[in-house]
């Protein structure tokens, strides 16, 4: 029994069999019960799966390419806003308190100094990249950058 016909249990716990399998429902061991509640806790909190039930109705299908750079954009900008908030748009807006540089200047010494820590570390971390990633889309922002489709080949 998955999640969606735990689901359905949890919702008509008087229904004896599952609507899609016809597996049997009522009286389902606590056990499975909880194993089933982690499955729709996965199902919430993972993007992946969470971008595969939106697009298959529920039901998990591999997901492709395409989907996955829909999921790290969704999920980048939610990140990347929450972060410009965080330090009140400082990045495309500097205070200029010790550097007077242009923003756009100061997101590059900002790139610099990530690659540098990325080239200079035995490990690749999320954190790193994350932020390279980041200074990157503001640095496309700070240059009005905002359509793509004259690179298109």
């Amino acid at each position: 029994m998955c999640g969606q016909h735990f689901l359905a249990y949890v919702n008509n716990p008087s229904n004896n069999y599952c609507p899609d399998c016809d597996d049997i429902l009522k009286d389902a061991p606590a056990t499975i019960i909880a194993q089933h509640e982690q499955q729709i806790h996965d199902r919430i909190t993972d993007p992946v799966l969470r971008m595969s039930d939106k697009i298959n109705r529920g039901k998990p299908r591999p997901v492709d390419t395409t989907t996955l750079i829909d999921i790290l954009f969704e999920n980048f900008a939610v990140f990347l806003k929450e972060k410009n908030r965080r330090y009140g748009d400082s990045a495309l807006h500097p205070a200029k308190i010790f550097s007077k540089d242009s923003a756009n200047s100061q997101l590059c010494n900002r790139l610099d100094d990530k690659l540098n820590r990325i080239k200079n570390s035995d490990t690749l971390r999320k954190n790193d990249v994350s932020d390279v990633f980041g200074y990157v889309a503001l640095l496309l922002i700070s240059n009005n950058w905002l359509a793509f489709d004259d690179l298109l080949d």
